[in-house]
């Protein structure tokens, strides 16, 4: 079990930069998108089978929890049609994956400092939470858009 969840959160890693580094529209991305989601869930489903190798369930098992509702609210915003709050959700969803890894390889023996590991994840969600500034930015006008129609179609 441990080289299928292993297997897949890398395959989910790299399918995630191509996501996120190429154009966001058409066939293509649909595709990538569903192995996507699909590694993902096959990477979360399956740290459930990992107890004997973490001692039981952990901090990890609740980020797995956490990345399969999110990827759930992914997909349900891109059927919706709010691509951009889709753009949010599986990009977080996807950080949410490399800080699984990085916190796993920390725990079972990339030997650095707890602080060193705080430093690196510390920097790496900040890269992250400004390069989505502008996708934050559009979908709170979204949001305003969405509700000044509703209010308008109530009149």
């Amino acid at each position: 079990m441990e080289q299928l969840h292993v297997t897949v959160a890398i395959i989910a890693i790299l399918i995630g930069v191509i996501q996120i580094v190429r154009r966001k529209r058409g066939r293509a991305h649909r595709l990538l998108g569903r192995a996507w989601v699909a590694a993902m869930a096959v990477a979360a489903l399956s740290s459930f089978f990992l107890r004997d190798m973490t001692g039981g369930f952990n901090y990890l098992h609740g980020l797995a929890v956490f990345m399969l509702v999110n990827l759930a609210l992914g997909v349900w915003r891109a059927r919706q049609g709010r691509h951009t709050e889709h753009a949010l959700f599986m990009i977080n969803t996807w950080g949410g994956l490399v800080t699984a890894g990085w916190m796993a390889a920390a725990r079972h023996g990339l030997d650095l400092p707890s602080g060193v590991h705080a430093s690196i994840l510390a920097a790496f969600w900040t890269i992250l939470i400004v390069a989505t500034i502008p996708l934050h930015r559009q979908a709170v006008r979204n949001r305003g858009r969405r509700q000044t129609l509703v209010r308008s179609s109530r009149a």
